[in-house]
């Protein structure tokens, strides 16, 4: 998400009365690792607040299970605190937050360490009708 202020603020619009935007989504906590890192603790490879994006050009074809090389992906991170702001600038009220052990993607080395990261996290929203 490029520009997730604009994008919250589109779904604040798009919600009906008493609607509710959840997320569940994977921890960005994991980006300052590498997925393939198996040592314990892992090491850190990253800044959390990266500003740069990602490039990848790592595709997979699951039918066939072949690694090739894709055009150029691009992909930022945002942290916990960029999604919790947006979402207050789109006048949405955070009603829940909770960060869980396990992962949503291809981090499950990540799982069941004796130190434990955050891996996900899920939040909830709803409009602010007292606009």
């Amino acid at each position: 998400m490029p520009d997730l202020d604009r994008f919250l603020k589109v779904i604040n619009g798009l919600l009906k009365p008493e609607g509710v935007l959840f997320v569940y989504e994977q921890n960005p906590i994991l980006h300052m690792f590498e997925d393939s890192d198996e040592s314990v603790p892992p090491k850190i490879q990253s800044s959390y607040f990266r500003d740069d994006p990602w490039i990848d050009t790592e595709s997979l074809d699951y039918f066939g299970d072949i690694d090739y090389e894709s055009e150029p992906q691009y992909w930022m991170d945002l942290k916990l605190s960029d999604v919790s702001m947006d979402c207050i600038r789109a006048r949405l009220i955070i009603v829940y937050f909770e960060e869980f052990p396990h992962d949503v993607g291809t981090w499950k080395n990540f799982e069941n360490q004796a130190a434990q990261l955050p891996l996900s996290y899920s939040l909830v929203a709803y409009q602010d009708y007292d606009e």
